[in-house]
């Protein structure tokens, strides 16, 4: 079993964080391209799926652009995303995204196939037209902080100087 990034203040304020409340932390973790391009080469190295790599491009106004790379003849895709909406805490975790593929013309129709390979995404991250939502509950969970959500009463993910930024708060 992991262990949970909240052990450390648990040894000290107890296992429920009982002498926290009332607490209030606040932040932004800038998250580069690099860490996320890393994060996909690892998730991509260790998958059987149609497309070979894949690079992350972070502009500014919440916006980003995913070079995908199929395997086969197929040329790169270009998937431009907006982040659209904001996760509602804690009724609502999630994230959303729309998402264009750009400048395939009529070559659009041979990328059915990678396209719909994303439609088996992890768990958490679902695709609905062109639409995408990040749960990020679950992805908090499968990566070993679900102790945090309780304690999490705000998250925005924006992006700003080519890193995306995520803001979050946290009350006890």
């Amino acid at each position: 079993m992991n262990p949970s990034p909240l052990d450390a203040l648990r040894k000290v304020f107890g296992d429920r964080l009982e002498a926290l409340a009332g607490s209030v932390g606040a932040g932004e973790i800038p998250i580069t391209a690099d860490i996320v391009n890393r994060l996909l080469a690892g998730q991509l190295a260790s998958s059987d799926t149609p497309i070979a790599s894949a690079e992350v491009v972070v502009l500014d106004r919440d916006a980003f652009t995913v070079h995908l790379r199929p395997r086969g003849p197929l040329p790169m895709l270009r998937v431009d995303v907006i982040i659209d909406g904001q996760p509602e805490l804690p009724a609502r975790p999630m994230l959303g995204m729309r998402w264009t593929l750009r400048g395939l013309g009529p070559l659009a129709v041979f990328a059915a196939p990678v396209i719909s390979y994303l439609r088996a995404l992890p768990a958490g991250i679902r695709l609905d037209g062109d639409r995408v939502s990040v749960n990020v509950e679950e992805m908090l969970r499968q990566r070993g902080f679900g102790d945090i959500m309780p304690l999490l009463t705000g998250l925005r993910v924006t992006t700003r100087d080519r890193r995306f930024v995520v803001a979050f708060e946290l009350r006890r």
